[in-house]
């Protein structure tokens, strides 16, 4: 996509937003709400245009973000979460537990 198109993009209020950052919420951890919705409205965005792939992540601490990443899973991808220690809070990624590889 050229960048001129990408620019005239507007992304439509999002009513399931407010749910995904509530979950992202309830995990410890250094994700502030105002990163929650800027990672929020790429996948958003990314998911609109149809971009497509599994996500890795390196550092995942208790899994905040990770909570946040796997609400945009689509239905053939993966979530790869990588850390140095298991602080993984299982609770994270119950939801998308069969989708989900964690990597110490």
């Amino acid at each position: 996509m050229e960048l001129e198109a990408i620019e005239k993009l507007v992304l439509p209020a999002d009513p399931g937003f407010q749910r995904r950052a509530d979950v992202a919420q309830r995990i410890e951890g250094m994700f502030s709400t105002f990163s929650i919705a800027v990672m929020d409205m790429m996948l958003s965005f990314q998911e609109r245009v149809t971009a497509k792939g599994n996500i890795l992540e390196i550092g995942t601490f208790k899994g905040k973000s990770a909570a946040l990443l796997g609400c945009h899973l689509g239905p053939n991808e993966r979530l790869v979460l990588v850390d140095v220690r298991d602080h993984l809070d299982p609770a994270a990624i119950e939801p998308f537990k069969a989708k989900t590889d964690f990597i110490l």
